[in-house]
């Protein structure tokens, strides 16, 4: 190294950034006499796999003083060899560094471990290149042979006259409107088997029906040969369940609800602050019914929160979103604030930028150092890791440059108005404004608490506001509204009420407020005073009775 390295005459110590003009001189010379120069420089960083920037500017400096071959030393571990091209038109192969050819040194990859390593590449690429020419002439490659054929002497697929014919009726039954596990049920009653011996299963019916091998269709990588081996498939017929495949991969599974719970890590429960799941139920009618319920309470048992419809709170939560939107003071106000929030400072450039000002006077200092003499493992690795901290701190402040491209208020204000003309009906719209603006929902037994995602965006609703919208049948918050009663006190009222009702009709006049405060204070859920509603309906008694 000391050799190698030029001598610095006015600090008086080596120069380790330019290579001994003495030693350029002497592969010159070689040049002249020789008709191949090989270099064994011996430098480089201990136990580094990558080779150090001063090592890669002496293989530059050597190829062009004439050197055709570098064979480094040093590091005592294995490092990339690449070819050097110069601009004096000279050229090299150069291996940075061989590595120790049996190491007791520290974790290095001794030239053994290179040597295996290239022996494995190697022996890689011939078998790909025995590979392929077995493809350019469609013969079997190995591996499991493909159901429905047998491979011949010649290596050459034929069609198996026990299986083949299996293949063209299960492509059949499928075209035919079957499902795969329908004639998977078939194929096992019938004793057929894969090629190993085994029952066939789902995955087995699916690569069958997607291999266009039974088309004859031969591909190995990235060559293809139509034609290549027997089809025992018509075209025709292996695309049309190519075609019914891809119509059944976007359709939803059979048996899986088709309601999302959209409100999902958004439901909170009000009581104790627990997150409230979707869950769903069979009544006895056979109906089944979603609803949201507090995960306290289903797992606990310690809190009170009664379960509420999906689509009533949905429906709620969509409807005072639409509400947000169409108002044109708070698309205002969220236009402000994005407007303002560009305004801001970038903190984060003005970090990079002095984190890049001490790297590189780190960099100065250590090559001040190495210029004064002082050069160790520490200084290099130092150095190095420097110089790959700049390189990364550079792209680093160049992606924060562009990544914030200001938007004017128009853009912002069009964007938002866009949210304006989605259906609320519509699962994906309304999965987009939930998504969009909805930060949380607290339920509590009076009232829903809907946080937005702007600042000041929360909106509260009392249950006695929206009383009115819960009197149409079916649109009620609690599950009791569909499901049939659920305990025999409530049970118990309904008929008795009904049966007053049923009396008091067929008698003529009764006393009025008197059978209504009975009701009224029998009637503690929201089901029992619909039906109060319902048979004792306000605009029917006016004045004092009414009261």
């Amino acid at each position: 190294m000391e050799m190698v390295c030029a001598h610095n005459g006015q600090k008086g110590a080596k120069d380790y950034t330019t290579i001994n003009r003495q030693v350029v001189e002497d592969m010159k010379a070689a040049k002249e006499l020789a008709d191949m120069v090989v270099v064994c420089p011996h430098c480089g960083t201990e136990y580094q796999t990558s080779p150090s920037s001063y090592q890669q500017k002496f293989a530059r400096q050597m190829t062009e003083a004439g050197a055709d071959l570098i064979i480094g030393a040093h590091p005592h571990v294995v490092q990339p060899s690449e070819q050097i091209q110069t601009d004096n038109g000279n050229s090299s192969i150069c291996y940075y560094s061989l590595g120790n050819y049996v190491s007791t040194q520290q974790n290095g990859r001794s030239m053994l471990e290179g040597m295996a390593e290239y022996y494995s590449a190697e022996l890689s690429e011939k078998v790909i290149r025995g590979h392929t020419e077995n493809a350019l002439k469609c013969k079997y490659n190995g591996g499991t042979p493909t159901f429905g054929y047998v491979i011949d002497k010649d290596m050459q697929y034929q069609l198996d006259p026990r299986t083949a014919p299996v293949v063209l009726e299960i492509f059949t039954r499928y075209d035919q409107g079957a499902t795969m596990k329908e004639i998977m049920e078939e194929m096992r009653q019938k004793g057929v088997t894969t090629v190993r011996g085994k029952k066939i299963d789902l995955n087995f019916m699916a690569r069958l029906l997607k291999n266009r091998k039974y088309i004859g269709e031969y591909s190995y990588r990235e060559i293809v040969t139509p034609g290549g081996i027997p089809a025992i498939v018509p075209q025709d017929l292996f695309d049309r369940v190519q075609k019914r495949l891809a119509a059944n991969r976007k359709a939803p599974a059979r048996h899986k609800a088709e309601d999302d719970y959209l409100l999902t890590t958004k439901l909170f429960c009000g009581m104790c602050g627990a997150m409230m799941f979707g869950e769903c139920g069979t009544g006895r009618n056979k109906v089944v019914h979603h609803y949201y319920k507090c995960s306290t309470a289903k797992r606990f048992k310690t809190c009170k929160k009664k379960t509420v419809r999906k689509e009533w709170l949905e429906d709620l939560v969509i409807a005072e979103t639409m509400k947000l939107i169409q108002d044109d003071a708070v698309i205002d106000a969220i236009v402000a604030e994005v407007m303002e929030l560009q305004d801001q400072e970038n903190t984060t450039l003005p970090l990079l930028e002095k984190q890049m000002r001490e790297v590189e006077n780190g960099i100065e200092n250590m090559l001040n150092a190495i210029q004064a003499g002082v050069l160790t493992n520490s200084t290099k690795l130092r150095l190095e890791k420097l110089e790959a901290q700049q390189k990364e701190l550079e792209v680093r402040i160049a992606e924060e440059k562009i990544a914030r491209p200001r938007l004017s208020e128009n853009q912002v204000r069009f964007w938002l108005t866009r949210f304006r003309k989605l259906d609320p009906n519509v699962k994906s719209h309304r999965e987009t404004l939930i998504n969009t603006f909805v930060n949380a929902v607290y339920l509590y037994d009076e009232k829903v608490l809907i946080t937005f995602n702007y600042k000041d965006g929360t909106k509260t609703i009392t249950f006695d506001e929206i009383a009115a919208k819960d009197a149409p049948e079916g649109n009620g918050s609690d599950l009791g509204c569909f499901a049939p009663p659920q305990s025999t006190k409530v049970s118990a009222f309904v008929l008795l009420f009904l049966l007053i009702h049923t009396v008091l009709c067929s008698s003529g006049r009764f006393c009025l407020p008197l059978l209504r405060q009975i009701l009224l204070s029998a009637a503690n859920c929201i089901r029992s005073r619909r039906l109060l509603n319902e048979y004792f309906p306000p605009s029917r008694y006016t004045g004092r009775e009414m009261e």
